[in-house]
């Protein structure tokens, strides 16, 4: 892990990719991808991850009854809002800007 405390908004940089953020614990939680670090496991199968929001994330998507949420702007759908937020802003961008 390199700090970088002239640019606040960069001060981690990983070593291996071109991996950047302001926070030591995602800095932190990337390596352990990187060195296929997996300390949290879902109860219900055999699914391992690095952090425990991944295994949060499998849990509501794989075990859960929650309904899935569709995207507006075409056929898209999941189960988690987070995901659904980083569609439209990646595919969808150009309608989200029309309608300001």
């Amino acid at each position: 892990m390199v700090a970088r405390p002239d640019k606040p908004a960069y001060r981690y940089v990983c070593y291996k990719c071109d991996y950047h953020t302001q926070f030591t614990g995602h800095m932190s939680d990337h390596i352990k991808r990187h060195l296929n670090v997996k300390n949290y496991a879902c109860p219900y199968c055999k699914f391992v991850a690095t952090t425990r929001n991944s295994v949060k994330s499998h849990l509501i998507y794989r075990h859960s009854n929650v309904e899935k949420l569709e995207c507006q702007f075409c056929n898209y759908s999941t189960k988690l809002n987070s995901q659904l937020k980083f569609h439209v802003r990646r595919k969808h961008s150009d309608i989200l800007l029309l309608g300001n």
